[in-house]
């Protein structure tokens, strides 16, 4: 009678976690012909730019946040602007990066995007949507509740004759029984996860979640109002103001105002991810390319009461990498050239400051050097055997590397290194 119960209860547990999953999964009453729904056109505001895709397109790189939101699933809890459009709360550029490269290359392409990501360590100024919206979902999000499991299920292989029938059953049903309850740990996980990844995109289950609208000389910025919460007292954030929000701004760098908005929406979508690579990408949109253009970008900031010297202070040093001879180094511009090595010549660009990038005080400024690696300063010649030819990188070296045998510079140098080529032998 026992064994009959523990049966009986664990067939049960398991149709109660399958009702589990299909109530997470309600929304998919709304999927009534998925071929259908594959070729319909969705028309999309997206961070308060207007554009059309086909559904297709953007579910066809499986199992990632971009597919989840497109899938169907979600479709009556997406937020729709005033036009009924579906409103996504992502940069306009990076999300038009992505669609073109996935009509461009499909799912190749796609991967490419990711490689170069990676490469840039997340630090290219679209690589946070990148990664965002095109990583995999589910990785590993269901095995791990039924491992361990396997094992001995009835004792020893030699058993009574007379019980070998039955033991046999329970062992097929034991089997059974661990295959279903890991296939359901799968779908419960991947479910659980896909919740948490699209719960910044979508409405919430009470109340409604509005968007702001800006003008800026013309052109409309878009963001949700949870977004604009992210921006505390400055004047973007004041949201309760209809003067801030609905009154155009004009001459002002639109794309100063673009970044800004971007970099308050990245802190929200990033606020509950442990992803390091993520979390560090959040404040790119405060790096300009030159300190010129930085100093232009902090008087705007400025004049919207937006702090965010700390923020680029926290970016800069984030996104430098340390090379193993205790180089911090940053990739401006990717090569796509051979790499060197130790037998050639390479002709490069050098600049060095000792007051920071593009700063007043130049060390030295060389331009088509032709140089062999020996005699090379060894943080230059380890510098230029990891790149490629056309790759621009910046270096912020050690007053004990940079010129250790004189007193040519006292503390540490900045210095922006362009690999023009790599010279045969």
């Amino acid at each position: 009678m026992q064994l009959d119960t523990r049966v009986r209860l664990a067939i049960e547990g398991l149709q109660a976690q399958r009702e589990e999953i299909a109530a997470l999964h309600e929304t998919n009453k709304v999927l009534l012909d998925a071929a259908d729904l594959s070729n319909e056109i969705l028309q999309l505001n997206v961070g308060g730019c207007h554009s059309s895709v086909k559904r297709k397109h953007m579910t066809s790189v499986e199992g990632t946040l971009l597919a989840a939101l497109f899938s169907g699933r979600w479709d009556q809890r997406l937020i729709r602007d005033g036009s009924s459009r579906i409103f996504l709360d992502v940069c306009p550029h990076a999300f038009e990066a992505i669609r073109d490269a996935i009509y461009a290359g499909g799912k190749e392409a796609v991967e490419h995007m990711r490689d170069q990501a990676a490469e840039r360590d997340h630090m290219g100024i679209h690589d946070f949507y990148v990664r965002l919206l095109l990583s995999p979902l589910h990785k590993g999000a269901a095995d791990e509740s039924s491992k361990g499991r396997d094992g001995e299920v009835c004792g020893p292989e030699a058993e009574h004759e007379l019980l070998g029938g039955f033991l046999s059953t329970v062992r097929d049903f034991v089997r059974a029984f661990e295959h279903e309850q890991a296939e359901i740990d799968r779908q419960l996980g991947a479910a659980k996860v896909e919740i948490e990844s699209v719960g910044p995109f979508v409405k919430p289950l009470h109340g409604e979640e509005p968007i702001c609208s800006l003008d800026v000389n013309g052109k409309s910025i878009s963001t949700l109002r949870s977004t604009t919460e992210e921006m505390g007292n400055s004047a973007l954030g004041r949201r309760n103001d209809a003067s801030v929000w609905s009154s155009p701004v004009e001459g002002v760098s639109e794309d100063h105002i673009r970044r800004l908005i971007d970099f308050y929406r990245r802190k929200r979508l990033a606020a509950n991810s442990t992803d390091p690579q993520l979390l560090g990408s959040v404040g790119v949109p405060l790096l300009m390319d030159t300190r010129t253009e930085q100093r232009f970008f902090e008087k705007t900031c400025a004049m919207y009461g937006c702090e965010v010297a700390a923020d680029v202070f926290r970016t800069q040093q984030s996104s430098f990498l340390r090379s193993p001879m205790g180089v911090r180094y940053r990739v401006i511009q990717q090569g796509t050239g051979p790499r060197p090595r130790t037998h050639h010549r390479v002709e490069f660009n050098h600049t060095s400051w000792k007051d920071g990038f593009e700063g007043q005080h130049v060390l030295q400024h060389q331009t088509n050097i032709v140089h062999a690696f020996p005699g090379m300063y060894e943080w230059a010649a380890e510098a230029v055997l990891s790149m490629r030819a056309g790759e621009v990188r910046r270096l912020i070296v050690p007053e004990e590397l940079w010129s250790p045998s004189s007193s040519f510079a006292k503390g540490k140098a900045y210095a922006e290194i362009q690999l023009l080529r790599v010279v045969s032998d």
